[in-house]
């Protein structure tokens, strides 16, 4: 599947550039630089009318430049600047949205979308700020606005739980989307973002009573495609949003053609949730839900646990002797245990008695990373592995923070390849213990076990061991009579490939009949006539994805970093490296991303502030989406919240008041747009 997948992608870029000279001659003849030099001339045209008109009002220029781009289109004659008499109004007009092959139409013919977000209370403003925007983002020659986070809280509003609209909020959105479509702007209307469901909304959680630390993915993603009843809480959502009649227009939102398009679920896919590790600690009552699909699973494959234990090649071999000296690191341990250091990185090594219980154990003190990604790494080589029987790998760690770190078997000599382990834990300022029974992939008399994926910190390792035997597969006391197979998780997969197989076509089945289940809800028994995708590709799987009306991906270039707490504004980072020197960056994600044969959308990009080359880069994605032919790029995003035309800039994405880049928008709806 993914091979094809692949190989779709490479046959769309193919045949898409293989017309004429190729795209390799036309890169190399200067046309798409010239294209790209024609875009930018144009922008920077507007940029000089911008600053001659700003001039009538130099204090307030002098005081935050970023103002002018509202100067431009606040003018009595706004010129070539004002592109709002190039979108049809009212939207929809031409009828609904609609595939035709690979791009989108309506009854006037084919359709693209030079579009952006509003997030949070942007999509709830005040009857004047609805005005304004909608006609602002009409001069500009947006045609198309994806509402997004509205149901993380916003939409709710008054209402004492997450489950019943707020009428006054809904009120405010439905005048919004009414004054974008009467000003020729359709809507993306985004279902599950970022909502989290909670003892209010019917969701309680079984408190541990033996101290054990629960996860739940953020905005219950993952869990969402497996619970039967967060399934339904989704439906319920959009049962009552989208059949809601706006009495601005008077379409239920499932008949009104200025919604172009219905977003099922942002960025969250079942398998890619797991993927991450971030379903491996549950709490209840979901790990004992996502238990007993698993084991219904089973049961209908196959039957007995008897069959199931042949099939897994289950066994359990009594342990062998220790294959390692110096398990506890004492004297002369580097003699047997290496850590793998190079010119650049700064490490330093020392051990004693500060282990598990006062036991030996040896401290690694990073201050500088290698010059390369695996550098350092820490390993016991010369090991003589076989495929006759498991293996088992024992140790203690604990780290100065929560982090994590790679445990693996592979080979001590090029090409360093996997030998059957290769696991990510989490680790932290507590000792935990770790064992991981496998069996080896293939024979190998120069083998090493070891950790690697370290970053800067303190790390500590104790009880090492490395024995022959083990149990794999499932214990005499795990059948499925008694529906008690456990869940596979990600940081620690002690079960045969056959095992880990069925797993991952467990969680396949399971996230593809969310994905089907809930476009055959909007299509069948609301009757949405919008256009319906899943969710992002990089999160859902193309075989899923393709099975939508249209495939959708994001992608930032320059996104900031948080190295502590996510979305701390103390503490983040970014990198200052412009767009077009990394043609592997952004476009060649995007490029990559797309499925041959179906409608391409781009609903989140940008090139976050602050950054030196931020204005690049949606002159850069406007010019190639012209060229690779996409169907709409949003920026993301116009504004997160309901204040507009402030002024200033408020936050990494936020565009509104940003003339760097909007300047540049007339410019790219020409080449996108208008080609």
């Amino acid at each position: 599947m993914i091979r094809r997948y692949f190989s779709n992608v490479n046959e769309c870029f193919v045949r898409r550039h293989s017309r004429k000279s190729g795209m390799s001659r036309f890169l190399h003849t200067g046309r798409f630089v010239l294209y790209i030099v024609a875009v930018l001339s144009i922008s920077i045209h507007h940029t000089s009318n911008a600053q001659t008109l700003t001039k009538a009002d130099p204090a307030n220029f002098a005081s935050d430049p970023s103002v002018f781009a509202w100067n431009i289109e606040s003018t009595a004659d706004a010129g070539i600047t004002d592109l709002s008499s190039t979108l049809a109004k009212p939207a929809g007009q031409h009828g609904f949205v609609r595939r035709d092959g690979e791009h989108f139409t309506t009854d006037a013919g084919p359709i693209k979308f030079w579009a952006t977000n509003i997030c949070f209370s942007g999509s709830f403003p005040s009857y004047e700020g609805a005005e304004a925007v909608a006609e602002k983002l009409a001069r500009f020659g947006v045609s198309c606005v994806r509402l997004h986070h509205m149901d993380m809280r916003d939409i709710w509003g008054k209402s004492s739980n997450k489950r019943t609209l707020d009428p006054e909020q809904l009120e405010k959105l439905d005048y919004l989307i009414a004054q974008l479509r009467k000003e020729g702007i359709y809507v993306n209307i985004n279902l599950h973002v970022s909502r989290t469901l909670g003892a209010e909304e019917g969701f309680p959680i079984e408190t541990s009573t033996t101290g054990e630390k629960f996860e739940i993915p953020d905005f219950d993603k993952g869990l969402d495609q497996f619970e039967p009843r967060m399934i339904e809480a989704q439906k319920e959502y959009a049962r009552g949003l989208l059949t809601h009649v706006n009495p601005y227009t008077g379409n239920a939102y499932t008949d009104e053609p200025a919604v172009a398009f219905v977003e099922i679920n942002n960025e969250n896919a079942l398998s890619c949730q797991w993927g991450w590790g971030q379903l491996d600690n549950l709490p209840q009552p979901y790990q004992r839900e996502f238990q007993s699909q698993w084991n219904a699973w089973l049961v209908k494959k196959y039957g007995t646990t008897a069959t199931l234990r042949q099939a897994w090649n289950c066994q359990n071999i009594p342990l062998g002797d220790e294959l390692l000296q110096n398990t506890d690191f004492s004297d002369s341990w580097q003699k047997c245990w290496s850590v793998e250091r190079d010119q650049v990185s700064q490490t330093k090594l020392e051990t004693g008695d500060f282990g598990p219980d006062g036991r030996h154990a040896m401290r690694i003190s990073i201050e500088k990373m290698g010059a390369v990604s695996w550098n350092p790494q820490m390993h016991y080589p010369n090991l003589s592995v076989n495929t006759k029987q498991p293996y088992t790998f024992t140790f203690a760690v604990r780290s100065d923070r929560e982090r994590t770190l790679t445990v693996n078997c592979r080979q001590n000599v090029d090409p360093w390849g996997d030998l059957g382990l290769q696991r990510t834990i989490q680790i932290g300022p507590e000792w935990k213990r770790f064992s991981f029974t496998f069996e080896v992939s293939a024979a190998e008399s120069n083998a090493r076990v070891g950790f690697s994926g370290f970053d800067v910190g303190v790390y500590e390792f104790a009880d090492m061991s490395f024995r022959t035997g083990g149990e794999i597969g499932i214990t005499k006391n795990e059948t499925l009579e008694a529906r008690n197979i456990p869940t596979l998780q990600k940081s620690s997969m002690n079960l045969p490939k056959p095992a880990r197989d069925d797993w991952i076509d467990f969680l396949r089945e399971t996230e593809s009949n969310y994905w089907s289940g809930m476009y055959r809800f909007l299509k069948d028994d609301l009757h949405v006539k919008s256009l319906v995708t899943g969710t992002q590709m990089r999160w859902g799987v193309a075989s899923d994805q393709s099975q939508m009306d249209f495939v959708d991906a994001h992608d930032y270039w320059n996104h900031p970093v948080f190295p502590g707490r996510p979305w701390d504004g103390k503490n983040w980072y970014t990198s200052d490296e412009p767009l077009v020197n990394h043609p592997e960056g952004s476009i060649a994600r995007l490029s990559a991303s797309r499925v041959l044969g179906h409608p391409y959308t781009i609903s989140e990009f940008n090139e976050p502030q602050p950054i030196t080359w931020a204005p690049e880069g949606f002159v850069l994605i406007s010019a190639y989406g012209a060229f690779q032919n996409w169907d709409a790029i949003y920026s993301f995003a116009w504004k997160h919240d309901n204040h507009f035309d402030t002024g200033r800039l408020s936050s990494f994405f936020d565009i509104e008041s940003d003339a760097s880049r909007v300047v540049h928008f007339p410019a790219c709806v020409n080449a996108f747009v208008r080609g």
